[in-house]
């Protein structure tokens, strides 16, 4: 049989339903979500499935795409999974001793999902609802510097099924599909996008960018340096001081130039009110700056000083 012609992989995938849908009684297994994520960036997809009840020793995964490069985790533990060819695509088998509510998180390459034309390209994906499943999320992110198609000479819908959302990932367009899917059915999705045109893209000179960058960061090194050198030695500044302003600033100095003024108080012999008065000289001065902290004030030494 070919596979690769639509009609013939549409009866095969409906024919697994319905073998699915007989054999279920015998090999229950219910989900109770299936996410999907294919980045058509890397043809690399993900898969995160809540299973509800599993009544085998293994969790089985049928893809209708040929699947390669398989990293599996079944209930929060790597697990190494053998894949192997089914009638319309793949089959992931991974061994687990968990029987009800655990999650399998699968990472795979896909092969090419991409029909592309002259100007258009038409990603398509067929997924089969083989045994019972609450929901179904398909998200799919289109290569980077692609947009979906618009504009009159678009005869067909873009995006089947209906019911979907758009949006972008700030590098990609994507869109997603949340479903509740009846068993024995099969989910077809497609998207027809096309590539941006240059014009259509910011065209940003990379070297104009490096070299306006460049400019800030000397601009800015300089206005610091300016800064730096302008600095007032604080000990020349402290010639003027009397001797008990002289005392605190010292104070200050030692404990990194800064300092709480009840502090002060309690670690030196003079009184609150003393302190309170030689402090609003020394803010007056220039020499100290104060800020409420809680009950008390902050005293802290200018940085236009060097100490």
């Amino acid at each position: 049989m070919d596979f690769c012609n639509p009609e013939v992989r549409q009866k095969a995938i409906v024919l697994l339903g319905i073998l699915a849908v007989l054999s279920w009684s015998a090999a229950a297994t219910t989900i109770s979500s299936e996410d999907v994520t294919i980045d058509l960036s890397d043809n690399t997809a993900d898969a995160n499935i809540n299973v509800e009840k599993l009544t085998s020793n293994e969790f089985s995964y049928v893809s209708t795409q040929n699947i390669q490069s398989v990293n599996a985790t079944v209930a929060g533990e790597k697990t190494s999974c053998t894949v192997a060819d089914s009638p319309i695509g793949s089959e992931i088998r991974c061994p687990t001793n968990t029987k009800a509510n655990f999650t399998v998180n699968l990472s795979y390459k896909i092969t090419e999902t991409i029909e592309r034309g002259e100007t258009t390209s038409t990603f398509t994906y067929d997924h089969p609802i083989y045994r019972p499943t609450d929901t179904y999320s398909l998200k799919v992110l289109l290569p980077e510097g692609s947009a979906l198609v618009t504009g009159e000479n678009i005869t067909r819908q873009v995006i089947s099924p209906l019911g979907y959302n758009t949006g972008s990932n700030g590098r990609q367009i994507l869109v997603d599909w949340n479903l509740k899917p009846e068993l024995g059915n099969t989910l077809s999705f497609y998207i027809i996008f096309e590539k941006i045109k240059n014009q259509d893209r910011p065209n940003f000179n990379v070297k104009a960018l490096a070299g306006a960058a460049g400019l800030l960061v000397l601009l800015a090194t300089g206005l610091g340096l300016v800064f730096y050198l302008k600095r007032e030695d604080l000990s020349e500044s402290m010639a003027d001081l009397t001797d008990d302003q002289e005392r605190i600033m010292e104070k200050i100095r030692e404990n990194k130039g800064e300092y709480l003024q009840k502090d002060l108080v309690d670690e030196m012999d003079y009184s609150k009110a003393k302190i309170s008065g030689e402090v609003s000289k020394l803010v007056e001065k220039g020499m100290l700056k104060k800020k409420k902290d809680g009950r008390s004030n902050k005293l802290k030494i200018p940085r236009k000083y060097t100490y």
